[in-house]
């Protein structure tokens, strides 16, 4: 069996990205036409996550043991305590579940009274 010479491409298009903490076509002076907001992640207005990582916490688990328990990964829980993301339907319904299982009021009550 003979090996045949790696064929090589010459390198036509380079895909640069904008320097740190420039967004895309500010480099330029301008934005793209059909966007009209902020190009950084922002994190979620409630405190969803504050009140996960507190279930979390009163069940002794680990972000990773909590993610096994619902059916997510870890980098979802962490995402979620973090305020990046908010869980689908099916996650809040586990969570709910979850709460209930341990008898605590529910994570996903927004009109829980404080106490």
């Amino acid at each position: 069996m003979s090996l045949e010479p790696l064929q090589t491409t010459a390198i036509t298009h380079v895909i640069l990205s904008p320097p740190l903490g420039v967004s895309p076509g500010e480099e330029f002076g301008q934005k793209p036409p059909s966007f009209s907001g902020d190009w950084s992640m922002t994190k979620a207005k409630d405190d969803f996550g504050v009140r996960v990582k507190e279930l979390r916490e009163r069940l002794h688990l680990t972000q990773e043991a909590m993610a096994e328990t619902l059916g997510v990964s870890f980098a979802t829980v962490n995402r979620w305590e973090n305020g990046w993301t908010a869980p689908s339907k099916l996650a809040l319904r586990q969570i709910d579940l979850l709460c209930k299982e341990h008898q605590f009021a529910p994570v996903t009550d927004t009109k829980r009274s404080a106490k």
